[in-house]
């Protein structure tokens, strides 16, 4: 009896392991996504503002999100994350996702749409965000 025991606790702690190194290794690019409120709210401060239009489901998103959220990060903006499933919206036009859109005084200046690469990701953040 007490083999099993010890057996069933070295694998319960071998599945903790893992689930642990699993969240580690994936961090959560959406745990701060914006509500519709707020993206109204930040655009009518006049702020420049960068948002990332994902969908949690779309293969796109969860390859592009690994790129693009550490490089914003590095090139020293925040992108705010906007889950088109749970806050559908044809305001700002969303046809794909990923998309990003560029906001300046309350109004887009550039978007790029689709899972691009990290070039184009980059070229995009350089010439419309990153101030020189």
């Amino acid at each position: 009896m007490k083999k099993v025991l010890i057996f069933g606790g070295i694998i319960v702690v071998i599945f903790v392991a893992i689930a642990f190194l699993t969240k580690m290794a994936n961090p959560d690019y959406y745990k701060n996504a914006i509500t519709p409120e707020q993206l109204e709210e930040d655009l009518a401060s006049g702020e420049s503002q960068t948002v990332y239009f994902y969908s949690p489901t779309c293969s796109h998103c969860q390859a592009a999100s690994p790129i693009v959220f550490p490089m914003a990060e590095e090139l020293g903006f925040e992108l705010k994350p906007y889950n088109v499933d749970e806050h559908p919206s044809t305001q700002y036009k969303i046809t794909s996702t990923p998309t990003i859109i560029h906001f300046e005084d309350g109004k887009e200046v550039s978007r790029i749409e689709g899972n691009v690469g990290e070039e184009k990701f980059k070229e995009f953040f350089e010439t419309n965000v990153v101030d020189d």
